[in-house]
């Protein structure tokens, strides 16, 4: 029998199994491994750098300090996001897996927990390697098998089938921080970015919003702004056609945001106005070419000639493009799916678990961690953090709780 058993080798799960084994040596600790190397969600955030917290995250600073005890040096950027100074996801994995062997946890490849049983002492953890089950015993269980998003990574949303088993309330699970498909003409807008204020908009009226490089794709938009505002795009099962809800909200984007409505309709009109400029010159420096080809196709300005001989050219027009370049809208008609999701919204509800051990309060000795639970914080580390913080108290909790 293990002391303790963890499900998952990811950065929650392995956080996990390094404490429990600082705070007690003499644990015999296993973690189960879907995949067959460690971290393979890790590996692939931040772009393969490893965005591992964030300034405005509480307890970033105890992260750091984990990471330095690790031999992982992190910096920050502009924005306060922390990354290792080597900017490459796979030193903070070797870290990790290297502290594990040394701690002699055993780490178990291509077998994944697909049941948790309660027993007279312990639990019996039922383990597959797709062909052939196997029954485990464990003193205590954390389950940190992530949430839904990635599946090429490993996380199915095994976790939630094995905490309502168990009996624990489950909060719907749906992509958190994907790209955003909208209604409109992407085809001739793919591969161009911007920076923009974005706003998501529900039936009109403004819920949320943030700033940042905006990326048009051949199905809409992306960008990490716009990966945020994914997440307060909620749709309800069994609520009606899923693509009518979707339909409720849009995204605006304001691609000259250091500069008025006024401000910027009195720069067009003073470019209008330049000896021999042509159409094209009307919006020059402001947004790209492919991005001004648009704006003035949707407002019915042609692109060819000069200006002179375009007709319409009025300050109403002058006010239309500078409105339309403030508040480019966009209906939006769907999201990119699991794969493309960065985390989870939804999992096994906090109330069922003790925030400070990570204990389930239904099955004591039964532990949750990282993306398995219903936590989703925005692009920047917030959710690693998450991680970090909850796999460490989770394996310092069940350390002390097996003290003799």
């Amino acid at each position: 029998m293990y002391d303790v058993l963890i499900a998952g080798a990811g950065a929650s799960g392995m956080a996990a199994a390094i404490s429990a084994a600082r705070e007690n040596p003499d644990l015999r600790v296993c973690i189960i491994e879907r995949k067959d190397t460690p971290g393979k969600k890790l590996a692939a955030t931040g772009n393969g750098h490893c965005n591992a917290t964030n300034v405005k995250c509480e307890h970033y600073k105890e992260t750091i300090e984990f990471f330095k005890s690790l031999g992982v040096l992190l910096k920050s950027d502009s924005d306060g996001r922390f990354y290792p100074y080597s900017g490459r996801a796979d030193a903070v994995i070797h870290a990790l897996y290297r502290e594990l062997r040394t701690l002699g946890v055993k780490v178990v490849f291509n077998h994944c927990v697909v049941d948790v049983l309660p027993e007279r002492e312990g639990f019996g953890i039922v383990v597959t390697d797709k062909q052939e089950d196997t029954l485990l015993h464990a003193k205590k269980v954390l389950v940190a098998i992530g949430g839904k998003a990635g599946p090429q990574y490993g996380t199915t949303g095994d976790g939630s089938k094995i905490a309502e088993k168990l009996g624990h309330r489950i909060v719907k699970v749906t992509p958190a921080l994907t790209a955003l498909e909208c209604e409109g003409p992407f085809e001739e807008l793919k591969g161009v970015r911007a920076a923009a204020r974005a706003k998501l908009l529900k039936d009109g009226k403004e819920i949320s919003g943030g700033e940042g490089e905006v990326q048009f794709n051949n199905y809409g938009l992306s960008g990490i702004c716009i990966l945020d505002l994914s997440r307060d795009v909620i749709i309800e099962s069994g609520k009606g056609d899923m693509k009518e809800q979707f339909r409720h909200y849009a995204v605006s984007l304001d691609l000259v945001k250091d500069y008025s409505e006024e401000e910027l309709t009195e720069i067009i009109h003073s470019n209008i106005r330049i000896p021999a400029a042509t159409a094209g010159d009307i919006l020059n420096s402001i947004v790209t070419d492919q991005l001004a080809d648009y704006v003035l196709a949707s407002c019915n300005v042609h692109a060819g000639g000069y200006v002179a001989d375009i007709p319409g050219l009025d300050e109403k027009k002058e006010k239309e493009l500078a409105h339309f370049l403030k508040n480019m809208t966009f209906t939006i008609t769907g999201a990119q799916g699991w794969k493309y999701a960065q985390c989870t919204r939804g999992g096994v509800d906090l109330r069922d678990i003790d925030k400070k051990t990570m204990q389930s309060k239904k099955v004591p000795g039964v532990y949750f961690s990282g993306e398995v639970t219903d936590y989703d914080g925005p692009c920047g580390g917030f959710n690693l953090q998450y991680a970090w913080e909850t796999g460490i108290k989770a394996g310092k909790a069940i350390a002390k709780s097996l003290e003799k």
